[in-house]
């Protein structure tokens, strides 16, 4: 499965990178997010690994990811090591028109049962990034 779009943020790479791999502020855009556990404080860096906990159709689930790529103000990759559902994220951001173009790729196999619904899931994985995205914009603009 695989789903990826653009969305431009009238905000400089730096500030929308800030708060794209801020774990404290992640809820703040992503508000199915309801716990993220690092071992690590500060920046992320790659190869750093954290789990978060989702609160999706009334149950608590947890993945761990890895921070795959981090160039600040440019890039940044997690891979999904474990949970119920292995979706890898890719943000590449670039300046465009005084702002961001922030273009992200969401990738993950989907295998068994669920390769019956893979067309409806990639779709709705893309409408939910989608949102968490224009959410991410909302904030990030209004800094």
């Amino acid at each position: 499965m695989r789903f990826e779009h653009d969305v431009i943020i009238d905000r400089p790479p730096d500030a929308v990178f800030a708060v794209l791999t801020d774990t404290d502020r992640l809820a703040e855009w992503q508000p199915t997010t309801v716990d993220v556990r690092r071992s690590a404080a500060g920046p992320l860096s790659r190869g750093e690994r954290f789990q978060e906990v989702h609160k999706a159709m009334g149950r608590r689930l947890e993945s761990t990811f890895e921070v795959a790529e981090c160039e600040p103000g440019h890039l940044f990759a997690l891979h999904a090591v474990d949970g119920p559902m292995l979706l890898d994220g890719r943000w590449e951001l670039a300046a465009a028109d005084g702002g961001t173009r922030l273009h992200f790729v969401g990738e993950g196999p989907v295998k068994g049962p669920m390769k019956l619904v893979e067309g409806p899931l990639s779709r709705s994985l893309d409408k939910r990034f989608r949102g968490y995205h224009a959410t991410l914009k909302r904030l990030v603009e209004a800094s």
